[in-house]
C-alpha cells in the first residue's frame, strides 16, 4: 500500500513486489519534486474514452492552502500548495487537445502563478474547465485572463446557504451573504457554475433542502454535485463526530457522499437522506435540464451550454439508474402529490428513453 504520492515510490514499489519481498505500507518521507511529475499514457485510454467527459487532464498544481474541517484535500497535503514548473505545463498543454481539464484542487491557490499560466494560454485558444474557490469572483483580472485563457466552467464549494455552517466548517471566506453577487459575475464573465452543496451540517433542518432549490435556481448553476455530510477519517470533522459519537456507520463503501453515515443535530438520519435525493431528483428534473441548456446558450455560449448539457444528463442519467426518488421531508406527502409526481417521472423516463434512442447512452462523468 501507497500512503501519499506516489512518485518516488512506484519504482521502488514494482521491483519489490517482481522479487516477492512487497512491504506492508510505503510512504515518502518527503512531498515529491513536482518538476519531475510525467506526463501521463492518454493513449492507453483509448478504448475507453468515450465513456468519459474527456481524459485530457493536466495538473499545474497540488493542495490548497484552506483549511476547511471537512476536506480531505487539506488532510492529504497538509494545508499546503505547490506547483508545477510552468514550461512544463506549457509543453503539455500543446501537445494536448483543444478541450481538455485542469485537476487541480484549486486552479488560482497561487494567484501569480495563475496569472502567468492565463496570460501564456491566451494564444493557444484552448477551451478548458477547472475547479477553484469562490474567490475568483473577487479578482475581475484574474477572472478575466481566466475567460480569455479558454475557461469556460468551474467547479466551486458552494458548500451551504447557512453561515453558520460555513463558519463551523472554517470556510468563512465564502461568504453566504454574497453568493447571488460573485457567482453573477463569474457567470457574466462566460463562465458556468458547477456547484457543490453539503447537506446535513449542524444548522440544517428539514427545510434545507427547499431552501437550497431555490438558492441554486435563483443564481442560476449550472450543475449541481450534491453531498451528504460525510466526516471522512483524517479530517478535523471525523475527529469531531467521533468525540461526539454521532458516528452510526462504518461501512468505508457508504462514504460516497450519498448515504448517511452520522446522527444529524436538527433532523433524523431518515429525514436527511429522503431529502437529499429528494434535493437531487428534483435539480436535475428533466425539463430543468432543458431549460438550464437554453439558458446557458443565451448567456454563456454554444460551447459551455454543450458541456452543461453532457454535465445534466450524466448526473440525471446516474440519479435514475440508482432509482434516487426521495421526498420532501418539510412537506406532507400527500396522494395527490404522489401521484402528480409519478405523472412527472413517467414523462421524464418517457424523454429519456427517446433521448437514448436517438443519441445513445449519456457518457460517465470523469
Amino acid at each position: 500500500m501507497v500512503v501519499g504520492e506516489a512518485e518516488g515510490l512506484w519504482p521502488g514499489v514494482l521491483e519489490d513486489i517482481e522479487r516477492g519481498q512487497a512491504r506492508g505500507i510505503y510512504r515518502s518521507a518527503a512531498p515529491p519534486d513536482l518538476a519531475g511529475t510525467p506526463v501521463p499514457r492518454r493513449d492507453l485510454l483509448r478504448n475507453t474514452a468515450r465513456r468519459y467527459a474527456t481524459v485530457h487532464a493536466v495538473q499545474t498544481g497540488r493542495g490548497c492552502t484552506h483549511k476547511c474541517r471537512f476536506c480531505s484535500i487539506t488532510a492529504f497535503f497538509g494545508a499546503s500548495h505547490r506547483v508545477r514548473p510552468l514550461e512544463n505545463v506549457l509543453a503539455e498543454l500543446h501537445d494536448s487537445p483543444r478541450n481538455f481539464m485542469f485537476v487541480d484542487d484549486n486552479i488560482i491557490a497561487d494567484r501569480p502563478y495563475a496569472r502567468r499560466l492565463f496570460h501564456a494560454m491566451i494564444p493557444m485558444q484552448k477551451r478548458w474547465i477547472s475547479q477553484c474557490s469562490l474567490e475568483i469572483a473577487d479578482d475581475p483580472e484574474l477572472l478575466d485572463l481566466a475567460r480569455r485563457a479558454g475557461c469556460r466552467g468551474l467547479f466551486i464549494g458552494i458548500e451551504t446557504i447557512s453561515q453558520g455552517n460555513l463558519t463551523a466548517l472554517e470556510k468563512g471566506f465564502n461568504d453566504s451573504h454574497g453568493y447571488a453577487r460573485r457567482l453573477r459575475r463569474i457567470r457574466r464573465a462566460g463562465i458556468g457554475v458547477q456547484a457543490a452543496i453539503i447537506v446535513g451540517l449542524d444548522r440544517d433542518d428539514v427545510t434545507v433542502f427547499e431552501r437550497t432549490l431555490r438558492f441554486l435556481q435563483r443564481c442560476r448553476i449550472d450543475a449541481l454535485q450534491l453531498a451528504v455530510l460525510t466526516p471522512l477519517p483524517g479530517t478535523p470533522l471525523y475527529d469531531d463526530f467521533e468525540a461526539a459519537g454521532r458516528i452510526l456507520d462504518r461501512d468505508w463503501e457508504h462514504y460516497d457522499y450519498r448515504h448517511v453515515v452520522i446522527r444529524p443535530r436538527r433532523m433524523s438520519p431518515r429525514e436527511l437522506q429522503d431529502g437529499a435525493d429528494w434535493l437531487y431528483r428534483q435539480f436535475y428534473r428533466w425539463d430543468r435540464v432543458a431549460l438550464r441548456m437554453l439558458r446557458a446558450t443565451a448567456a454563456l455560449g454554444p460551447v459551455a451550454a454543450w458541456l452543461i448539457w453532457k454535465l445534466n444528463r450524466t448526473y440525471r442519467y446516474d440519479n435514475r439508474r440508482e432509482r434516487i426518488v426521495g421526498r420532501n421531508p418539510a412537506r406532507p406527502d400527500s396522494i395527490a402529490a404522489r401521484i402528480v409526481r409519478r405523472l412527472w417521472d413517467a414523462l421524464g423516463d418517457a424523454h429519456d428513453r427517446m433521448t437514448r434512442n436517438r443519441v445513445g447512452r449519456p457518457a460517465d462523468e470523469l
